[in-house]
């Protein structure tokens, strides 16, 4: 039976041996995740500032802008 502590770095090292052509990949997605995310957490702050400084004051100036 092996040892647990001895098999890991093995198993370790074949794995990245494996990932590595994917990292680029793999990079590119984390990324752009983090661009959703942040995309998700800022529209709500954007359609509150298109209703209290457009819609609210009847600026159709303000409210159009943000359809360009």
């Amino acid at each position: 039976m092996h040892d647990s502590a001895s098999v890991e770095p093995v198993m370790i090292s074949r794995l990245r041996q494996w990932t590595r052509p994917y990292a680029r990949t793999v990079a590119l997605a984390v990324v752009l995740q983090l661009v959703q995310a942040l995309g998700l957490l800022l529209l709500p702050t954007l359609n509150a500032d298109v209703i209290d400084n457009g819609v609210l004051a009847g600026d159709t100036d303000h409210t159009s802008a943000w359809a360009r």
